[in-house]
């Protein structure tokens, strides 16, 4: 599957020196918001979810290009750091000893995300959708409450390569200034039980 993507990537790459090479506008520009994010889990346990994953709050930034194929087409390949923060429960825990048989933690997941939207512009409105593909940079747990006492979580060969797919819709305030909402479905069953779920509202400002 990943080598797909990585196919699809780089197609889109040669796609887009090509768009780039035309007569085309291009426009270069930076953007940036919140997201909020979680995973959904594939694993059952009794016939429930073996682990409770709650959407959290974090943040996105970076930069874009935006290519005008046509009066109503455009092609905007992204860079983005992402911040994304998990909540996660896991209650069923059996130990008479312990006070308490809940698990709570947050996770905090860093990413180099990279989408390729195709937008169809309606005057100001606009809707879009395409690719992005995600590169785990760094990954920990805030543990809250954990019924075997304090204990350090390791993280250690977890999958690092994310892919999915993002659809959005946008306003164009001025010519310049955009506000943009996006979700986006992960496709590959990461750590091969979840995949990746995020919604990110934020603006975007073109040179």
């Amino acid at each position: 599957m990943e080598r797909v993507f990585v196919a699809i990537l780089t197609t889109l790459f040669c796609t887009i020196l090509n768009v780039k090479g035309q007569e085309n506008e291009t426009n270069w520009g930076i953007k940036a918001g919140a997201n909020h994010s979680s995973l959904w889990d594939r694993v059952e346990i009794n016939g429930r979810p073996g682990i409770d994953y709650q959407f959290n709050t974090g943040f996105y930034l970076g930069g874009l290009a935006n290519f005008s194929l046509s009066e109503k087409w455009e092609l905007q390949p992204e860079v983005l750091l992402s911040q994304r923060n998990i909540g996660i429960e896991i209650d069923g825990f059996i130990d008479p000893e312990a006070d308490s048989n809940l698990y709570t933690a947050t996770r905090t997941e860093t990413l180099i995300d990279l989408p390729v939207m195709l937008r169809f512009k309606m005057s100001r409105l606009f809707i879009e959708t395409g690719p992005q593909f995600g590169f785990l940079i760094n990954q920990k747990e805030e543990v809250k409450e954990n019924p075997y006492g304090d204990q350090e979580v390791s993280l250690d060969n977890y999958d690092t390569f994310d892919a999915g797919l993002a659809a959005g819709i946008g306003y164009s305030f001025f010519s310049k200034i955009t506000l943009n909402f996006r979700y986006f479905q992960g496709l590959i069953k990461r750590d091969e039980s979840v995949n990746s779920l995020a919604f990110n509202l934020g603006m975007e400002y073109l040179f």
